[in-house]
This record gives structure tokens, sequence and C-alpha cells, in this order.
């Protein structure tokens, strides 16, 4: 899923600017493998955690996130991936232990369009974490965050061969329908 990482500044239904003080933002969730991920939002001090989490991803999945070849993230991208405002833009992490250290496995985003009223959104997920359900619940969270700050709709720019996540969309209630613009891509909305 691609994202626009610099968004607008956020306003609610009602035109006036939203506040996330009551949203919920972190959660301890078991995955289908039974290992327990620590969901919270992204920060600037996970600026390297997100360089190394992006870096281990396969260059297929690397592809269907950032719809290119890079190996490794530039400093300009790592910056607008993790200097979040938690308003106009949310991001949250997925983490475990490994070792005694916290290891990113996925991470679910949105950012404001012009419209204040929908978000693109972007979902990414460790190879190897794929099929444990993580995508699923990162995005669930991040649709109800959405939903509390007053957004009406979210869309995600997909890869049409990528169909992990169009099973992701389908099970949350997307709907998809190809990119009129390019014929290799799909679009996904959810009205919230």
């Amino acid at each position: 899923m691609a994202v626009n990482p610099t968004p607008p500044p956020p306003t609610g239904s009602s035109g006036n600017p939203t506040t996330s003080q009551t949203i919920q933002t972190t959660w301890r969730e078991k995955l289908d493998n039974g290992v327990e991920v620590f969901i919270r939002p992204i920060s600037k001090e996970d600026e390297s955690r997100e360089r190394q989490f992006i870096e281990s991803l396969s260059p297929k999945t690397r592809s269907y996130r950032f719809f290119e070849g890079m190996k490794s993230p530039s400093p300009k991208l790592l910056k607008q991936l993790t200097d979040i405002d938690h308003q106009n833009s949310e991001a949250l992490i997925a983490l475990i232990d490994k070792d005694g250290e916290e290891l990113e496995i996925g991470v679910a985003r949105y950012a404001l369009t012009s419209d204040d009223n929908t978000c693109e959104c972007a979902l990414v997920v460790g190879d190897e974490w794929q099929n444990s359900n993580l995508g699923v619940i990162l995005m669930q969270h991040l649709i109800d965050i959405a939903r509390q700050r007053g957004i009406q709709k979210l869309y995600a720019i997909e890869a049409w061969e990528n169909t992990w996540i169009r099973n992701i969309d389908k099970a949350l209630g997307f709907v998809c329908k190809s990119d009129p613009g390019d014929a290799t891509r799909i679009i996904c909305t959810l009205d919230l």
C-alpha cells in the first residue's frame, strides 16, 4: 500500500480540528501463531528500527509497498515515515521482543488527502509474519482510530498481483477496483 507522507492540516467532518486525547493508541495482541505483539504509534525514535525493517523486507514486498526497487530508504523517506504528527497522519508500528530488543514486524499508516475526510492508507508486514493475521489486526486498529477522528473514507493503491493485501482488504470490507490510470494497480476504498 502506498501512502502520501505529507498531508494537509486535519479537520473533522464538522470542519473543526480533530483531537486524539481519548483515542486508545497502544495494544497487546496475540497473533495466530501465538506470538504476542505490542502495537503503538511510531515515533521519531523509531527511525533506525524502521530502516532495519524496510531493509529486511524481500524485494517483492518492498516493491509492493513502495512501487519501486529500492533496497534502503533515504534519510528523507525515513523522516517522512517516522516523524508523524498523529493527527494529520497516523502510523502504528507492531513490535515483538527478540532477545530483549524491540523488533519491528509491521506498520500500518494513513495520511489525510486534500479532502479532510479522506485518507490514503498503507500496510506492510514482514515476510515471515504475513500469515499470522498481523495485517488485519494492524489495519483494524488504524481503521478504528480513523473513525474516531471523523475520517469518512480510506483508500489504498495496491499492486494488482499482491494477493496477500487484497485478501486483507476483502476481510476488512474494502471495495477494490482496477486503477483506470494503471492496469498494474487497483484502488481499494473503505467507507467509514
